[in-house]
C-alpha cells in the first residue's frame, strides 16, 4: 500500500553556497537582483506517515525577496498545504495561489516539495505527473556574465566548449562595441558552428535596439532575449519582422495568457520557461504546452538554482513534446563550489541527464544543508 501523500509538516532552510571562482563576477545590463540575493530556499514537507518531499527556490524578481519569500511559505503556504494531499496537485496549486497570489517564487518552491512528495509515495518519477518522460537526456545551453572585456568572455566560451558545450547564452547590452567584439573573438576561436545566444536583459529601446540587433545577427547569433522592456509590444513586434534571428521573450511570460498576448501581438517566436517566475512546474507546463500550441519556440530555463530546482527542471524539460533549443539549466555544478544532494548533477557532453527513481530521483544531504544555512534579512 503507497504512503500516505497527506501534508503533516513543513519546514524551509535558507542555503547560501559560494560561487565559483569562474562565475564569481557575474553582470547583467539591467540587474533585477543584489548579491545579498544569492539566498536559496529549500522546502521539507514531511506526511503524516513520514514520507519526505523536497523543493527549492534561488533567485527572486518582481518584487519578491528571500526574505519575504520565507515569511510567505511560513505564514501564508505551510498553513494552506497542512493536511492536504500532495497527490491532487490541481487543488493544491488552487491552494497556494489564493493563499499568497503575489509570491509565485515562495509557491514554486512549495508545490515541488508537494509534487516530490506525491511522486515518492507513489513511487514513480516526478515527471510522471507532467505527463512522462520522452528523452533521457537535455541538451544544456550555460550562460556567460557580462565581462571585463572581450578576451575574457571568449576565453570564457573557449572554457565550455572545452566541457563539451556547443551553445552559450552571452549577456551583452552595456557596450555594444565591446560585445560584437567578444563575439568576434569567440567566433574566431570556435568557428561558426557554435551557437551563440544574447541576452540583453532589457537593456536596449525602441531607438537602437533594431540597429544593434542587426550587427549581432551579422555575427550569427541563434537567438535573442528579451532585447527590450516586456511592455513594449510595438519595438519587439519590430524586431520579429525585421530580423531573422527569433527573439524569445523571458518576462511576462508567468502564464498561458501571457503567452497569448505575446502570440497575439506578434511580440515574439519563442519563451522562455522559467518555472519559478511562473509559480511552480505545472504553471509552467502550462505556459510551455500553450506557447508550443501557438507555434512559438520554448526554452526550459533556471535562475541559478542548486541540484534540487535542477533535477525538477530537467523532468520539465524531458516531458515537453519537443525541445526547441537546448535548456538553460547548467546546475551548480557548473557555477557554485557545492551543492545540498549526496551527488551534484554533472553534465556530460554537454548534457544533463534526467534523474531516475521516485520524485525528483535526488537526495539531500541534511547535513550540508545545515553546513550551508544562511542568515535572512529581517
Amino acid at each position: 500500500m503507497a504512503a500516505s501523500a497527506i501534508v503533516a509538516a513543513l519546514e524551509v532552510f535558507a542555503v547560501s553556497i559560494p560561487h565559483n571562482a569562474r562565475y564569481r563576477n557575474w553582470a547583467i545590463a539591467k540587474a533585477t537582483t543584489a548579491p545579498a540575493d544569492e539566498i536559496n530556499l529549500v522546502v521539507k514537507l514531511t506526511s503524516a506517515d513520514g514520507a519526505v518531499g523536497w523543493g527549492e527556490v534561488g533567485r527572486y524578481y518582481d518584487g519578491e525577496t528571500p526574505s519575504g519569500a520565507h515569511r510567505a511559505i511560513r505564514q501564508r503556504l505551510a498553513p494552506a498545504v497542512a493536511g492536504q494531499d500532495a497527490a491532487n496537485p490541481a487543488a493544491l496549486r488552487d491552494r497556494l495561489e489564493a493563499a499568497a497570489p503575489e509570491a509565485p517564487f515562495a509557491r514554486s518552491a512549495v508545490e515541488m516539495a508537494a509534487l516530490d512528495l506525491a511522486a515518492r509515495t507513489q513511487g514513480v518519477p516526478l515527471g510522471r505527473l507532467l505527463g512522462g518522460r520522452r528523452r533521457e537526456r537535455i541538451p544544456i545551453c550555460p550562460s556567460i556574465g557580462i565581462k571585463e572585456g572581450p578576451e575574457q568572455a571568449a576565453e570564457q566560451a573557449a572554457w565550455l566548449r572545452g566541457q563539451g558545450y556547443g551553445d552559450l547564452k552571452f549577456k551583452v547590452g552595456l557596450d555594444a562595441a565591446r560585445d560584437r567584439r567578444a563575439i568576434e573573438l569567440i567566433r574566431r576561436d570556435l568557428g561558426p558552428g557554435f551557437r551563440i545566444r544574447i541576452d540583453p536583459n532589457r537593456a536596449y529601446g525602441r531607438d537602437d535596439a533594431l540597429a544593434a540587433l542587426r550587427a549581432f545577427e551579422a555575427l550569427g547569433v541563434v537567438m535573442v532575449e528579451q532585447p527590450v522592456e516586456p511592455e513594449d509590444h510595438a519595438t519587439l513586434r519590430l524586431l520579429v519582422r525585421e530580423l531573422t534571428t527569433p527573439i524569445y521573450a523571458d518576462e511576462r511570460t508567468q502564464s498561458g495568457a501571457d503567452v497569448i498576448g505575446l502570440a497575439k501581438a506578434e511580440a515574439a517566436r519563442g519563451v522562455m520557461v522559467k518555472p519559478a517566475r511562473c509559480g511552480g512546474l505545472s504553471a509552467a507546463l502550462e505556459v510551455a504546452t500553450v506557447a508550443q500550441a501557438a507555434g512559438m519556440g520554448v526554452c526550459v530555463g533556471s535562475l541559478r538554482e542548486l541540484g534540487l530546482a535542477t533535477a525538477a527542471f530537467l523532468h520539465l524539460a524531458a516531458a515537453l513534446p519537443r525541445l526547441d533549443l537546448s535548456c538553460n539549466l547548467a546546475g551548480p555544478a557548473l557555477f557554485l563550489e557545492d551543492d545540498i544532494l549526496t551527488s551534484m548533477l554533472v553534465p556530460q557532453d554537454g548534457h544533463l541527464a534526467v534523474p531516475v527513481g521516485p520524485g525528483l530521483g535526488v537526495t539531500v544531504d541534511e547535513a550540508k544543508l545545515r553546513a550551508h544555512a544562511a542568515r535572512l534579512e529581517a
